[in-house]
C-alpha cells in the first residue's frame, strides 16, 4: 500500500507541475494578446448608428406604429440632446 501511494503521490506532483506550466503560459499568451488590442474606447469601425426595435402586437395598425415610432424618436432625440448639452458649472 506504502508503494501504490509514493506512486500515486509523484504521478499528482508531476502532473500539478505540468498544469502550472501550462496555466502561466495561457495566462502569458493572454497578456500578449491584450497588449496587442487598440486601446481606444470606441473602435474604429464605429459609424455612429443607432439601431431601435419597436415591436407592436400583431394586427396594430399603421397610424399606432407610426405614432408609437414617432414618440421612440422623439423621446431618443431628447434624451439624446440632453446628454450632449454642456454642463453648467
Amino acid at each position: 500500500m506504502s508503494s501504490s501511494y509514493g506512486r500515486l503521490t509523484g504521478r499528482l506532483v508531476r502532473a500539478t507541475a505540468i498544469i502550472l506550466v501550462v496555466y502561466v503560459g495561457l495566462i502569458g499568451l493572454t497578456g500578449f494578446q491584450m497588449s496587442r488590442m487598440s486601446t481606444g474606447f470606441i473602435p474604429d469601425q464605429d459609424i455612429g448608428y443607432l439601431a431601435i426595435v419597436v415591436q407592436l402586437p400583431p394586427g396594430s395598425s399603421l397610424a399606432r406604429t407610426d405614432k408609437v415610432v414617432r414618440e421612440v424618436r422623439r423621446r431618443r432625440l431628447y434624451d439624446w440632446e440632453e446628454a450632449t448639452k454642456p454642463q453648467r458649472q
